[in-house]
């Protein structure tokens, strides 16, 4: 949870001047105008982004009323500076705000402006409790059932396919209403505009620390009424562990998030320093970056470390501090998506990042032009060859090549596990034997790549090299010696008889969802035709002590069947 206060300076000292005491003060116009323009813009910008939504506690009954009128006005304010680009600068903020250029300034506000259409949308409502002497105005804040429906919306997120499971309402107004026993996970952020002490501002703040989606990383509190000092007191309610663990949850954005994301981007660096890449700038250091992410160990370790970083970037953007670090989240982003495509890793993505650094990563990705030209391309695709061309350098090339024939050998395994077999130890042969010599890789890997796609060829078995032979040559492994002349015809009018049955059984609806059909099909092929003697009196797969190399090659059969299934019905087809 990270707790941060607003200084509004010299607007907060008019308005003292203007009225009179606490009260007046703290429900003046003024001041509630312009509180409701920074937690807006606070929230558009942090919180809304991820689908997030807030609670706001004014520091009375007309108070929150007042800030729900207010909370319209600043909607309607931003939406026309985003659409006509015309900023303007309000007259607080913090020191570090205050200070800042008009071009890094402005750059920070137009951040709102990917999230307008649900801006558009957002509604609030206010929720207080009544009385007998309320104005009649006050009824809808008042009345129970509207509250009911109101908080039960609150909770639904934003976007949804069903329209009954979705809710603009983005920020709840309430006075002391909603601070204790209301769990709302979608909830993220509280803004605090009156005194709590003890338990219940200990509760408000637990209001945002609900788990909920992996990118919900923490809760923030931002504190309008000076509320920090009181949290100590109120942490002294509790002992041991309770007050440990309170502590830990609850921290400074300034003093805990800020150096933390300086520290994470250090670490990241540290995957690339500590192998000996101490700067990453020019396109040759960007591409052994990527070469450096080869072993999977290493890309595990960076996806670990670049997912650390992202979450600090995260819950600093928009703030002014995350300036400096984007240009190594449009780095590591890129190297991210390039290593990604380059090793064919599925899991070496972005998956549950933050929606604000992912759209700074996209946005940096597009505007470069290489978004189409990252995208991973197959290895059976007719013009592979001439995009992998692309590259500057022969040992990405070469690195593409590989990697995008290993991932054609794992898909494409099971539907010939011998022939693949070879083509892998041929290919760790070929790395081998041609380690750092790019060029020379570059081109050996080429015959085989077209071998690797064009599949097995015909051989003098006669038997279909997609749909029959594979079955063949893993009977044939199996059997360990070469197979006698008369064994060899045997074998293979066993094979034609075998899949001409796994074709019948496979045709069944939902087949593969139904374990007692498979187990039965899988008994059938090692009783019917697996244990079936041979002119040399032989078993078709010896079934040896225990029968295990029967029940083996049965199981590998059944999921070459299955990798197979469309190929098999199709009949005929040789290539798939």
């Amino acid at each position: 949870m990270k707790i941060g206060s607003l200084n509004l300076g010299t607007t907060l000292a008019a308005i003292i001047q203007k009225y009179a005491n606490k009260r007046n003060v703290l429900e003046a116009l003024d001041l509630i105008e312009a509180k409701a323009e920074d937690t807006l813009r606070h929230y558009a910008l942090t919180v809304m982004p991820n689908g997030f939504k807030a609670q706001v506690v004014a520091f009375s009954r007309e108070g929150a009323i007042r800030y729900l009128k207010a909370f319209e006005r600043a909607k309607n304010r931003l939406l026309q500076e985003i659409e006509t680009g015309n900023w303007v600068r309000p007259p607080y903020g913090d020191k570090f705000i205050k200070s800042l250029p008009d071009e890094l300034y402005f750059g920070f506000a137009e951040a709102a402006k990917p999230y307008v259409d649900r801006l558009k949308k957002l509604e609030f409502r206010c929720i207080i409790s009544g009385s007998t002497n309320d104005p009649q105005d006050w009824k809808p804040f008042t009345d129970a059932a509207t509250q009911k429906s109101d908080r039960d919306k609150f909770k639904l997120p934003f976007e949804h396919k069903d329209p009954e499971k979705r809710s603009p309402i983005g920020l709840l107004i309430v006075k002391s209403m909603l601070l204790t026993g209301f769990d709302a996970p979608v909830e993220q952020a509280l803004y605090i505009d009156r005194t709590l002490r003890d338990q219940e501002l200990l509760q408000a703040i637990a209001r945002v620390n609900r788990t909920h989606t992996a990118e919900k990383t923490c809760g923030y509190v931002i504190d309008y009424a000076a509320n920090f000092k009181n949290l100590k007191d109120a942490l002294k309610l509790y002992s041991g562990e309770e007050l440990e663990d309170a502590k830990d949850q609850t921290k400074s954005f300034d003093a805990e998030e800020i150096p933390k994301l300086r520290d994470r981007c250090e670490r990241l660096k540290a995957v690339f320093s500590g192998r000996g890449l101490k700067k990453i700038e020019t396109g040759d250091e960007i591409e052994e970056a990527i070469f450096l992410l080869k072993p999977e160990v290493v890309r595990h370790e960076f996806t670990l470390r670049f997912r650390d970083f992202l979450e600090s970037m995260e819950n600093v953007l928009p703030r002014p501090e995350a300036i400096p670090f984007q240009k190594d989240v449009r780095l590591f982003g890129y190297i991210q998506k390039v290593a990604a495509r380059r090793y064919r890793d599925g899991g070496f993505d972005l998956t549950g990042v933050g929606a604000k650094v992912k759209r700074l990563i996209d946005e940096h990705l597009q505007a470069q032009g290489v978004v189409q030209r990252l995208e991973p391309v197959a290895i059976t695709s007719v013009d592979f060859l001439e995009k992998i061309s692309l590259e500057k350098s022969a040992r990405a090339r070469a690195s593409e090549m590989e990697h995008a024939l290993r991932q054609h050998i794992r898909v494409k395994f099971n539907h010939d596990p011998i022939f693949f077999k070879s083509m892998t130890e041929r290919l760790e042969a070929i790395v081998e034997e041609f380690k750092d010599r790019w060029d020379e890789l570059e081109q050996a890997l080429r015959p085989l790549i077209k071998e690797a796609t064009e599949g097995p060829k015909p051989d003098d078995t006669g038997l279909d090299p997609i749909r029959q032979a594979p079955f063949y040559k893993v009977i044939a492994e199996y059997r360990g010696a070469p197979i006698k002349n008369g064994d060899a015809q045997k074998i293979t009018e066993i094979v034609l008889e075998m899949v001409e049955h796994i074709t019948a059984e496979i045709q069944m609806v939902d087949f593969w969802r139904n374990a007692e059909a498979q187990n039965q099909l899988r008994r059938t092929i090692i009783r019917r035709f697996l244990n079936e003697t041979l002119p040399s009196g032989e078993e078709v797969v010896p079934y040896g002590a225990d029968g295990s190399a029967q029940k083996q090659v049965g199981d590998l059969i059944l999921e070459m069947a299955r990798s197979k299934h469309d190929a098999l019905l199709r009949g005929g087809v040789i290539h798939e």
